[in-house]
């Protein structure tokens, strides 16, 4: 197995889970952001990580995925949601639809993760400003304080234990 990580952070968020990932590899395979210049041949699998951009990954993560193709691909990413929430499951589904069709989904961890002060202000200054709230906005908002504290070890234990389970057989 050709393996490799490759992942797109605003925040450090998805960093954080990036690099957890790395160390469950045993720091054997390389590790990339989406704007590196990367041999997607030289791969048959990838370890893919994304950050939620107004309910899809962003632009250069999309850009790069666009050319991803007959891979082994594990997700992981963070969102300012809920996963479990219906936002954040629809969220979920959509980042899958973008590899799905033409690679092979082996996994897909997503846990909260912490929002930049100023995106919690324009979230809550959309909310003060509007009757009819986009339900990601208040998603984003009913899970600021619980997503403020993400990624934690456990998500990245969790993480490590689907890359080990999926990778590692």
């Amino acid at each position: 197995m050709k393996c490799a990580i490759i992942y797109s952070s605003m925040t450090g968020n998805t960093k954080l889970l990036a690099d957890g990932v790395y160390r469950q590899l045993d720091e054997l395979v390389p590790i990339y952001t989406v704007k590196d210049k990367i041999d997607l041949d030289a791969y048959d699998t990838l370890c893919l990580g994304y950050w939620i951009k107004k309910g899809g990954c962003d632009k250069a993560t999309k850009k790069l995925w666009d050319n991803i193709h007959d891979k082994k691909i594990v997700l992981f990413g963070t969102m300012g949601v809920n996963p479990d929430s219906e936002v954040g499951q629809q969220q979920v589904e959509k980042i899958e639809r973008l590899l799905a069709d033409r690679n092979q989904i082996l996994g897909h961890f997503v846990c909260s993760g912490k929002m930049e002060a100023e995106q919690l202000a324009l979230c809550k200054e959309k909310v003060a400003a509007s009757l009819d709230n986009p339900p990601a906005i208040q998603a984003q908002l009913d899970n600021a304080d619980y997503a403020a504290n993400h990624p934690d070890k456990m998500d990245i234990l969790e993480l490590q234990r689907l890359i080990h389970e999926v990778l590692k057989r």
